[in-house]
């Protein structure tokens, strides 16, 4: 594109200026460039790829909504394990010890001890709609992960006890309105033009869905978890049920984390996308990314799929950790949580804007002053 605009600038210059000025020409149109770059192009070629992250992993869990599920009885007879690939089976976590990566044993997040490994939280998003891989997924042992499932899944009580039993995590993960308004959110999801009442009866339906789960993070939401007021809502009723929030982070301007944290809930942020293209190499890549956000602050949160590769990328990946100075733990071990002004302070605004009167306990805490050192 750029070669093009000073081409078309040099021939029609050509017959009016001499070389100096052609010079000048040439000089001026590669400033233009820059600026062109910097304040339109990479903008907006960011928020593209934002969007485009998104729409990629919407449309692989979409391709899968036809899968069907097998019966109750089906699994209590164990039938539904027959046809699960080979690839299930413990993760091995005795191979040989690897050399220990020394800058690995570093301060982490809620831990001061200097010896601690570098930690890190895998969460699953999707789960429960492509059977196979969710069951995959869930039959991984040796590792906590923390499994995300969504509310409109069919028969989610079977696979849902089976993964806390076998000690990973639950979440809810909750479809949330996209920036594309072509892609389908399901039947359980919340939208930007929704009232608070609709917020909340869609809520109620996603917490009613399975049991077990301690948080809740976004499906899509690039339009929604935009939108401030929705969000607060959203923290609103999810610290009522004590529950805390991750933000998926599928736009780089998502205010959802912001809300949680103003709405006193405990909160964190994903930092890498395993999976969002189809191939085995991207996922070692981006564990490998994984690791390095991990070694820079102490840890990390990567999100990916129940994707044949996300599986095999894992299984690869998780029996090396421990001898280099990694270790795999639950997100709710990872979060951020909020001062006690913070919570105060929602406290009292919410109460306020009701016409309740405040208690006097949670207004003294306004003057609390939080200790040297602490989450923020």
């Amino acid at each position: 594109m750029y070669i093009r605009f000073v081409t078309v600038i040099l021939v029609s210059m050509k017959s009016i200026i001499n070389i100096k000025g052609l010079i000048v020409v040439v000089v001026i149109s590669v400033v233009i460039m820059l600026l062109i770059e910097l304040f339109v192009v990479r903008p907006h070629r960011e928020a593209e790829q934002d969007v485009q992250v998104e729409e990629v992993i919407e449309e692989s869990s979409l391709l899968r909504r036809d899968i069907v599920p097998v019966t109750q009885p089906e699994r209590r007879a164990g039938l539904e394990r027959s046809y699960i690939y080979p690839l299930i089976a413990e993760f091995n976590t005795d191979r040989p010890p690897l050399k220990k990566s020394v800058s690995a044993q570093r301060y982490t997040l809620k831990n001061t001890d200097s010896n601690a490994p570098a930690r890190i939280a895998i969460i699953i998003d999707d789960m429960g709609m492509n059977r196979v891989m969710s069951r995959a997924m869930t039959d991984v042992r040796g590792v906590p992960l923390t499994l995300a499932f969504l509310p409109y899944a069919p028969d989610l009580d079977g696979i849902t006890q089976d993964a806390k039993t076998n000690g990973h995590e639950l979440m809810i993960h909750m479809p949330m309105e996209p920036m594309n308004g072509d892609i389908d959110t399901g039947p359980i999801a919340l939208h930007d033009d929704m009232k608070r009442d609709e917020i909340d009866a869609m809520l109620v339906k996603a917490f009613d869905s399975f049991d077990g789960y301690v948080g809740v993070n976004n499906h899509m939401g690039s339009r929604l978890t935009q939108n401030k007021e929705t969000m607060g809502w959203v923290m609103d009723s999810l610290r009522d049920q004590d529950l805390f929030y991750v933000d998926s982070k599928t736009i780089s301007t998502s205010v959802a984390a912001a809300q949680a944290r103003s709405y006193g809930l405990d909160y964190a942020e994903r930092d890498v996308f395993l999976d969002h293209e189809e191939s085995i190499g991207f996922v070692r890549a981006a564990l490998e990314k994984t690791e390095k956000v991990a070694l820079e602050k102490g840890y990390a949160i990567a999100i990916g799929h129940p994707k044949e590769m996300t599986y095999q990328g894992l299984k690869e990946w998780i029996p090396t950790l421990k001898a280099r100075g990694f270790e795999i733990v639950p997100v709710s071990e990872l979060l951020m949580v909020p001062e006690k002004a913070v919570v105060a302070a929602a406290d009292i605004e919410a109460r306020s804007e009701e016409g309740l009167d405040v208690d006097p306990v949670v207004e003294k805490l306004l003057n609390y002053e939080p200790a040297a050192g602490g989450d923020f």
